[in-house]
């Protein structure tokens, strides 16, 4: 499958979707029932040809891992106009409804603790490997003041979508969807040192305009796998690219629009002293207790660097 092939049936499959159903009130299991043929459509993407990519012998310590044996030549530096950080090629939006773009990363390059408000996020990763650290939303901190003593929302709960999905919203930190300011060529510079999210402050009370999250564990995502995120389930990511760099075919369903509240805000970890009052609440469906803490807004790091680009014949349609 190519590009042409998957704007093809995310044209069919969104606009069927969204003029059945109001997103907003899909649960996360719905929602991946909904699209999961366009997650096979991904898997399916045959990254060579959509990239254009020269293979480079197995024994060569240059270029990326595409699975199955073949490793490629990294394409970082053939993006124009040339720049550090993490490149963005965009393919294709149609507002309202989805955009498509890939993220190329150097090697050890990060994108930051963000958010998807109320999007579904199909990732395949095109070459190489990513690191994901992910947290599932449980609830804002002005929905977790008005629970006050009721009954916490469970991690099983989390998981099978039995509650109603609570979308974040957000009235501090405002900036332009992430897209929308990489596209407008907003960068800042670049730190390849370590994921942020690995530091963490301390907040004794629920933190202004945070979210109340599950943290997951760490994964690692390699060439050509797909990964999804949900209005809740692991919304809020970073990725950090491994020691060969990284590509990475995006699908936002719908695409950041600061005019529809679904703004990127950037986030970092806290502990707070209110977890501890709300312990016997937390629990999975195994009855363990899952790691929980406070994601707070913050401003863009100033470290990080994102800039669109050119590549070959590949942008939008």
């Amino acid at each position: 499958m190519d590009e042409n092939d998957l704007i093809l049936l995310l044209d069919k499959v969104v606009s069927q979707v969204l003029s059945q159903k109001d997103v907003n009130l899909m649960t996360d299991p719905e929602l991946e029932k909904y699209f999961a043929d366009i997650r096979l459509a991904l898997a399916n993407v045959d990254a060579e040809k959509l990239l254009r990519l020269e293979r480079v012998s197995n024994l060569s310590q240059d270029g990326a891992s595409l699975g199955n044996g073949i490793r490629v030549k990294t394409i970082h530096d053939e993006i124009l106009p040339h720049t550090n950080g993490v490149r963005y090629i965009h393919v294709k939006e149609v507002m309202g409804l989805y955009s498509i773009g890939v993220f190329v990363f150097p090697p050890r390059c990060v994108i930051p603790l963000h958010n998807h408000p109320g999007m579904t996020v199909l990732s395949r990763i095109l070459y190489g490997s990513i690191q994901v650290k992910s947290f599932d939303i449980i609830c804002t901190a002005v929905d977790k003041k008005e629970m006050h003593d009721t009954t916490c929302t469970t991690h099983h709960d989390l998981k099978d979508n039995t509650k109603n999905d609570t979308v974040c919203t957000k009235e501090g930190c405002k900036t332009g969807g992430l897209i929308s300011r990489i596209l407008s060529s907003v960068a800042r510079s670049i730190s390849n040192d370590s994921l942020s999210s690995s530091g963490s402050s301390t907040h004794d009370t629920v933190p202004l305009n945070g979210l109340y999250t599950f943290e997951n564990d760490t994964q690692e995502l390699k060439s050509p796998q797909v990964t999804a995120l949900y209005p809740r389930r692991g919304n809020v990511h970073e990725f950090k690219a491994g020691p060969e760099g990284a590509a990475l075919l995006d699908v936002l369903i719908p695409p950041y629009d600061s005019h529809e509240d679904r703004d990127c805000t950037f986030y970092e970890k806290v502990e707070s002293l209110d977890l501890q009052q709300h312990e016997s609440c937390w629990c999975d469906e195994t009855g363990q207790k899952p790691t929980k803490c406070w994601l707070v807004p913050i401003e863009q790091p100033e470290w990080f660097r994102c800039s669109a680009g050119q590549y070959k014949d590949l942008s939008d349609k």
